[in-house]
């Protein structure tokens, strides 16, 4: 079970490595289409960027989440009390 768990935690972290990369890559892109006078597309860029941003910001609350029960499991494995 732990070893699942601390799967599951590289996996979440992972995906937010992978988010907030794309989350910046699009950002600047966005901001090259709007200094080179496309604002359409650059507003639709920003739009995705923010996007990813949203999607690492869920993935870090369901790391917390899931962090939070791997410790409790540690704890009742090792029969330490809870501090």
């Amino acid at each position: 079970m732990r070893i699942a768990m601390l799967e599951m935690m590289r996996t979440i972290c992972s995906g937010i490595i992978a988010d907030e990369s794309l989350a910046e890559n699009i950002a600047e892109l966005s901001l090259k289409f709007r200094l080179h006078g496309n604002v359409d597309d650059a507003g639709m860029l920003y739009t995705l960027s923010e996007f990813h941003r949203y999607n690492a910001a869920k993935m870090r609350e369901e790391l917390d989440g899931v962090t939070d029960q791997y410790l409790l499991l540690c704890d009742d494995i090792s029969g330490l009390p809870d501090a």
